[in-house]
């Protein structure tokens, strides 16, 4: 089920909802890793990791959607913003 919307600072052009879900994170040099996402939003998801990415790197992002069964979403994302041994905020390149 998922929780009332949270709106992370004011300068966003999209709401984010807090979503803790599990996935994994697809890079070139690390390889696949179980991650979390922290939140969603139409264009994007902030997933806390330690791996090491550059900004502007394209990563494969794969997860079940809230309120899905089973029906996982895989989709290229590029890498916005790296916190070093914290959170990564994607972009969503191919979401449909």
């Amino acid at each position: 089920m998922l929780t009332p919307i949270e709106i992370i600072p004011h300068d966003r052009r999209h709401l984010r909802r807090a979503v803790p879900l599990g996935c994994e994170l697809f890079t070139e040099r690390g390889g696949s890793r179980v991650e979390s996402i922290v939140d969603l939003s139409p264009r994007g998801a902030r997933v806390t990791s330690a791996v090491q990415v550059l900004r502007g790197e394209d990563v494969l992002l794969s997860f079940v959607p809230p309120g899905a069964r089973d029906d996982r979403v895989s989709t290229v994302c590029r890498v916005a913003h790296a916190n070093p041994g914290g959170a990564l905020g994607l972009e969503f390149l191919s979401l449909e």
